[in-house]
């Protein structure tokens, strides 16, 4: 997401794992976690949208369960397992109009690319026909 050399930290270097946008705007980001190590990583955890999910299997759950505040802000929600059940309701939060926009645009840029990405795979499949 982001631009590199952004004034909130140069956010163009970083991945959200998913995000959304819904008919209203609002925007969830979706941090996946597979491994405990994964998890306790330095790498940045994207908490950008209106509201912000932690996403771990029910293995990892059972085992951060107890202290799952060591690992995420108070405002951030838990979905886990395979069902995706929300386990904590994440607290909206009020953004940027900055921030929106630059994730906005990382929506779009994200969606061109796929579309030429697989729009570059049909025309390879169509010339060898």
């Amino acid at each position: 997401i982001g631009f590199p050399h952004h004034k909130y930290g140069g956010q163009g270097n970083e991945i959200v794992d998913f995000i959304t946008m819904d008919s209203k705007g609002v925007l969830k980001c979706y941090e996946i976690k597979v491994t405990l190590q994964d998890l306790k990583s330095k790498a940045k955890k994207s908490w950008y949208g209106n509201y912000n999910y932690l996403v771990v299997s029910r293995e990892l759950y059972n085992v951060i369960c107890n202290n799952i505040n060591d690992y995420i802000p108070k405002n951030v929600g838990v979905i886990v397992g395979d069902r995706l059940e929300i386990i904590k309701k994440a607290k909206r939060e009020n953004i940027d109009n900055e921030i929106e926009n630059m994730l906005k645009e990382s929506i779009i840029r994200s969606m061109y690319f796929k579309m030429y990405k697989y729009k570059r795979i049909c025309n390879k499949y169509i010339k060898k026909q």
